[in-house]
This record gives C-alpha cells, sequence and structure tokens, in this order.
C-alpha cells in the first residue's frame, strides 16, 4: 500500500507486547509497518502469564500451539483454573464460557519473543536502537524523527503513528497528549532467582500481616518472587533492594527465602495511577502503558496491552486499504476507553 510518499503505512514506537500486536494486526491486514525500538532486544520478564482472552486472540491469529508448546517446555502444566487477577486470589476462570478457561504461565520475554517472530514473518520490519525523538503531522500523514544505533538523527514518514513506548511515551510528550493522575503510595518488588531449594513449578499466592506475595517458576531455572513487603513497601527510593534485603523480605512475608543463592534481576513497581487525556490525537495513537499506568501486579497491564493492540491494528489495516465506516478509528477509544477506566 505504501507510495513514495511514505516510508511505510504505519510506525509503531516501542517493541514491547503492545507494539508487537499491533503491528501483527496492520502487517496481517497488508499494511506495511515499520516497529521503532530505543532497547537492543527483550530483556527483563516482566508480566508471566496470559489471560483467556488472550489466549482466544492467539488462538484466531494462528499462533496459540507456538504458545502451549514452548509453555508445556518451561511448565509440566502451565494451566492455572483458579487465578489471580491484580494480586486477588480465587477467581475461577472454568465460570468462563471459552475454550481456555485458565490462565497461562508464560513469561513476557517468550511473548515478546513469539510475537517478533510472527510480525517479521508477515513481513513487518524491526528496527532496534532506534529512539522516537519527535513528530509532526498533516493531514495525510506523520513525520517521525528518531534516533538510530548510531546517535544520527533519522526520520520516517507514514500514515499512522502508534505510540506503544511506555509510561514515559515519546510519543504521547511530542504529540502534546496530557497525561494526569496520582503519584506512587507504595511499591512492591519483583525478584527473579535462582534457589538451592527450586519452587514447584506452579504458581501460588500468600498473604499475611507481613505482606503478600505471589510466587512461580520462569524459564532456565529461575523463580519469580513478586512481594509486598508491609515493612518496607513505603519507601519511595529509586534504590534497589539488595540480595540480602531481598531476602530479608522473603522470610518475613513468605516465611522462608527459599535457599536463593544468586539473583538474576530485582525491579520495584508501584500503585502510581495516570491516564492519557486523549488515546488519538489526528493520525497518532497511544496503546498499551503510553496510555495508562497503574498497579501491574499479576501482569494485568499486559493483557489489556495485548486486547487495546488487537482492538486497534486490524483498523488501521482498514482505514489503510480506505476500507471500513468513517468512524471505525474513532471506535478504538469509545470501545477501549470503558474497560481502561474500569481497570483504574
Amino acid at each position: 500500500m505504501t507510495t513514495a510518499t511514505f516510508d511505510a503505512d504505519v510506525i509503531v514506537s516501542g517493541a514491547g507486547p503492545s507494539g508487537l500486536m499491533v503491528g501483527c494486526e496492520t502487517a496481517l491486514g497488508g499494511a506495511s509497518t515499520i516497529i521503532l525500538e530505543k532497547r537492543d532486544g527483550p530483556h527483563l520478564t516482566r508480566a508471566g502469564t496470559l489471560a483467556p482472552r488472550v489466549l482466544e486472540i492467539f488462538a484466531s491469529r494462528g499462533i496459540i500451539d507456538a504458545v502451549t508448546a514452548r509453555a508445556y517446555e518451561l511448565h509440566s502444566d502451565p494451566r492455572t483454573p483458579n487465578g489471580i487477577w491484580a494480586g486477588l486470589p480465587g477467581i475461577d476462570y472454568t465460570a468462563l464460557e471459552t475454550e481456555y478457561p485458565y490462565v497461562m504461565m508464560f513469561p513476557q520475554i517468550e511473548t515478546e519473543q513469539l510475537l517478533a517472530r510472527h510480525f517479521e514473518s508477515l513481513g513487518g520490519e524491526i528496527r532496534l536502537k532506534s529512539e522516537v525523538t519527535g513528530l509532526e503531522q498533516d493531514e495525510e500523514g506523520v513525520t517521525v524523527r528518531y534516533r538510530d544505533g548510531e546517535g544520527r538523527e533519522r526520520k520516517l514518514r507514514a500514515r499512522y503513528l502508534v505510540g506503544c513506548d511506555g509510561s514515559r511515551s515519546a510519543v504521547r510528550t511530542a504529540a502534546d497528549i496530557a497525561f494526569v493522575g496520582d503519584p506512587a503510595s507504595r511499591i512492591a518488588i519483583n525478584v527473579d532467582a535462582f534457589t538451592d531449594n527450586p519452587y514447584p513449578r506452579n504458581l501460588t499466592v500468600s498473604n499475611s500481616e507481613n505482606g503478600w506475595a505471589m510466587t512461580y517458576p520462569l524459564r532456565n531455572g529461575l523463580t519469580r518472587f513478586a512481594m509486598i513487603d508491609a515493612a518496607t513497601c513505603r519507601d519511595m527510593s529509586d534504590e534497589q533492594p539488595s540480595l540480602e534485603q531481598a531476602k530479608a523480605m522473603l522470610r518475613r512475608v513468605h516465611g522462608s527465602d527459599f535457599g536463593i543463592r544468586e539473583v538474576n534481576s530485582i525491579n520495584k513497581f508501584h500503585d502510581a495511577l495516570y491516564l492519557a487525556q486523549q488515546l488519538r490525537k489526528g493520525r497518532v495513537f497511544l496503546v498499551g502503558e503510553s496510555v495508562r499506568v497503574h498497579y501491574p501486579a499479576s501482569g494485568v497491564g499486559m493483557q489489556f496491552c495485548l486486547q487495546d493492540a488487537f482492538n486497534l491494528g486490524w483498523k488501521l489495516a482498514y482505514a489503510v486499504r480506505n476500507e471500513g465506516p468513517r468512524w471505525l478509528l474513532d471506535s478504538f477509544t469509545t470501545e477501549r476507553l470503558p474497560e481502561i477506566n474500569r481497570l483504574l
């Protein structure tokens, strides 16, 4: 669909779950798509599960078998019918009318790698070490400025730009879309570690006056400990806990440090709450954490990212082909904003 005027039909900023899902949908619909990602590739595993609706989406796009096969390589049984949602225990997914009445344990980094392969198989292009620095838009398209891995300033032009570049979204800032909300009041931490006493290959949640903890296995022998430690959860400093501090938190909250011998990563996350005041401004769209920031426990954020992206991507492909009703792109906001507001 691209003419000499445009480098691509759609440019996406960010190669996380949101950006890759948008790219898969636009590319599937015949829209030439370039994803710009400032990192050099996936790094940390944040979310660790896929919810039933996301599994349905993956099934509709022919990639569920790849997810399931890899999930069973990582876990003896990656399905849990009695899952959790935003840290709340006891949700029974078997009550849903779906072929996938369970949560699938599947690390975010695996999701990103699978979607990246699928996107590229559809003809999409990912440019790593490419950071968006600005934009200008007119009635016909958007000119995107970005800095490549060698520090050179470059430009691309597309019919549409989608910001999937997180809470500090460069696209949102450049488009002058307000981001309004409340700062964090407490923090939680994720500890991904190797242990002398490997945790059973399932997901558990514990809750007491000392805090809350969710524990489950990751790939390559890692175990994820997500915790709110009542003794330290008001510490708003940027300093990451040490190994010994993380072990002390685990002992307080979970009753054991499980013989942690090596930490792969320790990351804080928090309960700040922010919402972009527009999901669309002209030919610029925001998806995922570019739109909203909230408490992310249990991978609730990634589930919404993928569903938002799925909703928008195919509509952009229709718009590029000049198909569909005039209001189709506006329906992204009318359909997804109420769901985002319910989440927040």
